[in-house]
């Protein structure tokens, strides 16, 4: 039994760190290739962003279990598809807008708050494009894990690594 859940948990626990190592491509180059001060600018707007992120992840917790469910009485992936394309259509269209309002308005707070960082709002506005991204990703993430294609998760997370470091 323990050999069995190292065989299906492996797969889960390094598409994870795959998944982490990719929101955190672009921290990396930064602190690599620029200096202290670029990095803490950038960092105020990732972790601004991470608190952002966290309704996408909510959603997805209480998702999971319920595609889970779905598969565990079918086989079928097409039992799956109120749960994974609706909440992906939904959290697109609210990221937008969210997203949207944000990018427009997010000079305004930093440069009344936190004026010493009023150069963090253009990778501020970067890291808005990204978290579009993010959004739709995770539900796609919860998709392959449910329909077990952990591998390919695996495999289209290093392409992304690859990419967002090339682009970075």
């Amino acid at each position: 039994p323990s050999l069995r859940l190292i065989r299906t948990g492996f797969p889960i626990m390094a598409s994870r760190f795959l998944l982490y190592l990719l929101y955190n491509v672009d921290q990396i180059l930064i602190w690599l290739l620029l200096s202290k001060a670029d990095l803490g600018l950038y960092s105020i707007q990732a972790n601004i962003f991470t608190i952002v992120l966290l309704v996408p992840t909510v959603v997805s917790a209480v998702l999971y279990p319920r595609i889970m469910e779905a598969f565990g009485e079918s086989d079928n992936p097409r039992k799956l598809t109120p749960y994974l394309i609706q909440p992906t259509l939904v959290m697109g269209w609210m990221a937008c807008l969210v997203l949207g309002i944000i990018f427009v308005l997010l000079h305004l707070p930093v440069k009344w708050i936190l004026p010493a960082y009023v150069a963090s709002i253009t990778p501020g506005r970067i890291l808005l494009l990204a978290s579009f991204f993010r959004v739709i990703a995770n539900m796609s993430m919860i998709s392959l894990i449910s329909l077990q294609q952990e591998q390919r998760l695996m495999r289209i997370t290093l392409v992304a690594i690859s990419v967002c470091a090339a682009v970075d």
